[in-house]
């Protein structure tokens, strides 16, 4: 282990294809299941390949209170702000840049993210690095609770400063997409709504929202159906089940702020789905009162 806590972990892709080969039988080569890393794996593979673990999350306290020994912390805030009329949105491609720059990343590193909120918050950074064209990372399944677990060591350190790191980047601005552009396709795409199906029907709207219900045509997949009582995701072949309507559709994903939905995208980019984020979601939605709005189920 080094001074500054960069994590090294041994033939990492080869043993998350070994893996996966052993797991997961008749899965198609389209899907991205690099994008995944069990705990046993990240714990028991100590070795020559460097791969930088981040700990997302808004709450420099989560960290605090117990963390991979070695990870930095990403503030949530710095890839997902709120502004005066936007909430949980994506900044521009330097703010980003700067953001996991100042984690010390790289463009060879190999990144391994987790952190709070049900993997909401990794998921979130997933989705940022994503878009900045940067796709050699993966989430750990079922984060802290699985690493500690299987053994791995917890810290309570303070985070280390000062890790600057030279990413680069080419963002995909298809990744991402506007109001008018989902207005656009209500018709070409699928729309999948990741809130609670309270929200989608607009029997509860939730917080801050002016009108209830939800996108003309969407369908309802709540994100927190993608994980096991354990916190770790459901079987692939559960997850493409739920998502079998995208197969061969370009996806759009949505919640009420963007956030549920990062975790959408991340299980659609697993599963090997051309996908964008609506990271305005609902919120933005319902505040422009020229588009639509559906009730019911």
């Amino acid at each position: 282990m080094t001074n500054d806590h960069l994590i090294k972990i041994s033939s990492f892709f080869v043993v998350l294809a070994l893996f996966w080969v052993a797991t997961v039988q008749g899965q198609s080569s389209e899907k991205n299941l690099q994008f995944l890393v069990q705990a046993q794996d990240l714990v028991s593979e100590v070795g020559d390949t460097d791969v930088l673990i981040l700990h997302v999350s808004a709450d420099i306290n989560n960290y605090l209170e117990g963390h991979i020994f070695g990870a930095r912390f990403l503030d949530l805030n710095r890839i997902a702000y709120n502004g005066k009329e936007v909430m949980r949105d994506l900044p521009i491609v330097d703010s980003l840049l700067v953001a996991f720059r100042s984690v010390g990343i790289n463009d060879g590193d190999r990144v391994v993210l987790y952190g709070d909120s049900n993997g909401m918050s990794a998921s979130r950074a997933f989705f940022a690095l994503d878009y900045l064209g940067f796709t050699s990372m993966a989430l750990l399944d079922g984060g802290l609770t699985a690493w500690a677990n299987s053994g791995g060591a917890v810290s309570n350190d303070a985070p280390i400063e000062n890790q600057q790191g030279t990413l680069t980047a080419f963002s995909r601005p298809e990744k991402f997409v506007t109001a008018e552009q989902v207005s656009e396709r209500l018709t070409s795409s699928l729309l999948i709504d990741a809130r609670s199906e309270a929200e989608f029907s607009g029997e509860d709207p939730g917080n801050t929202i002016l009108r209830g219900g939800h996108i003309p045509g969407a369908i309802s997949i709540n994100s927190a159906n993608h994980l096991q009582d354990d916190g770790r995701l459901l079987p692939i072949d559960q997850l493409e089940s739920l998502y079998s309507d995208g197969e061969g559709r370009h996806t759009i994903v949505y919640c009420r702020t963007g956030m549920k939905a990062s975790h959408s995208y991340f299980v659609a980019r697993l599963l090997g789905l051309d996908v964008s984020l609506y990271d305005g979601s609902f919120y933005d939605w319902s505040n422009l009162t020229e588009f639509p709005v559906e009730k019911g189920k």
